[in-house]
């Protein structure tokens, strides 16, 4: 999946890179890299949270002792050539 958004004069191209988990009993992780030469590390995580309603806290902010926290799961971004990727982690639930 790949989609172009356009925001305050910024094209970001979104495509997704993986759904699902590495391992079994593992995490899921939706993985997806944003191409935008000059965003900053805010901008894709408030693009997120608009355009995929993904508004989950960085993993650096992440709550795990309070339960609804925990399961809401958190992201990780970090920056690629060209741009971001974002992860969005879910933790596992039997």
């Amino acid at each position: 999946m790949q989609q172009e958004i356009q925001i305050d004069g910024k094209l970001y191209q979104v495509e997704q890179v993986h759904s699902g988990q590495y391992h079994p009993y593992g995490d899921t992780h939706r993985v997806f890299n944003i191409l935008c030469e000059d965003s900053t590390e805010d901008e894709i995580y408030d693009l997120m949270r608009v355009f995929f309603n993904y508004n989950v806290p960085l993993k650096k902010d992440w709550n795990q002792r309070d339960v609804v926290s925990y399961f809401n799961g958190c992201c990780e971004i970090t920056k690629i050539e060209g741009g971001w990727k974002y992860d969005k982690i879910e933790p596992y639930t039997d």
